[in-house]
């Protein structure tokens, strides 16, 4: 692993430690249990552990929450996760707790590739599914539908996600954005900004919006002051993993003025669901596209 993608992932690491519960849905999530398939088949898996906070809000939105038995750390949405066994995060996962549980299928992200072995080794059925871009979100829907035979749900909800995502370019969408998809409060000289293929820049993009960070690498690096004011972006969108109330998000947009100067404009778009790449990021489109109007 590079450097820059080092340190991509470990701040995605430090961002998930700030999820909390809450937000607006987006596609429609059923309680768990809701609904429950009777089309799954003997062979389907009905004991599942995820170890993705997207990945969870999935399962539910498929209905097949009343099946999870056990989740990590920051799955934290829907509510009814509340008293599901904690099975630590990214970085930390608990082999022992996962083996305990005695799950048909854990399902794990892309990159958990080391893990997926260790559990198999351990006798545990893995999936891994990835979540780096909207592609990927909606494969991931069918892919857990198709494994844990409900196809058609699984489908169906990649449909609606698709069409809640469709692209509708603003009149006069700005040109010259910069999307911050995390950094400590108070400071600018470390930030993690969202470059092309990540899922930020795909929503901005189909508001017709232009990234200053566009010609990255990566989907995500982590850029200092010095650059950022040299890219002079007209509009800073911040992603912000807790709820806030309007003077914590006017501070965090006097910050910015006083780097980039007075004329940039700010939108901070704050909660849990902004940085989950999961059913409810139409929510967050919707709230983008507010912010850019």
């Amino acid at each position: 692993m590079n450097q820059r993608r080092r340190r991509t992932v470990l701040a995605a690491v430090a961002v998930a430690d700030c999820l909390a519960c809450g937000g607006e849905r987006g596609v429609p999530t059923p309680a768990a249990g809701a609904g429950a398939p009777t089309d799954a088949g003997p062979d389907a898996p009905q004991r599942l552990v995820s170890l993705s906070p997207n990945v969870t809000e999935i399962l539910f939105a498929l209905g097949l929450g009343d099946r999870v038995v056990g989740v990590d750390d920051y799955s934290l949405y829907p509510p009814e996760t509340a008293g599901l066994t904690r099975l630590g995060g990214y970085l930390d996962p608990d082999l022992e707790g996962i083996v305990a549980l005695a799950p048909d299928l854990a399902v794990l992200l892309a990159a958990q590739g080391e893990l997926a072995a260790d559990l198999e080794a351990l006798g545990v059925a893995t999936l891994r599914v990835d979540n780096q871009d909207l592609a990927d979100v909606e494969a991931s829907m069918i892919a857990l539908g198709g494994r844990l035979g409900v196809p058609a749900r699984g489908r169906e909800l990649a449909r609606r996600f698709r069409d809640a995502l469709a692209p509708r370019p603003l009149p006069g969408a700005p040109r010259r954005l910069m999307i911050v998809a995390g950094r400590a409060p108070g400071r600018l000289g470390e930030v993690l900004v969202a470059g092309p293929e990540s899922y930020p820049y795909e929503l901005a993009s189909r508001l017709g919006a232009d990234n200053v960070f566009a010609d990255l690498g990566d989907r995500y690096a982590t850029v200092g002051a010095e650059e950022i004011v040299a890219r002079a972006p007209a509009v800073v969108v911040e992603l912000a993993a807790e709820r806030l109330d309007e003077a914590a998000k006017q501070a965090l947009a006097a910050e910015w003025r006083g780097l980039l100067g007075g004329e940039v404009e700010v939108a901070v778009l704050d909660g849990p669901e902004t940085l989950v790449p999961g059913p409810r990021l139409p929510s967050v489109y919707r709230r983008l596209e507010a912010a850019l109007r």
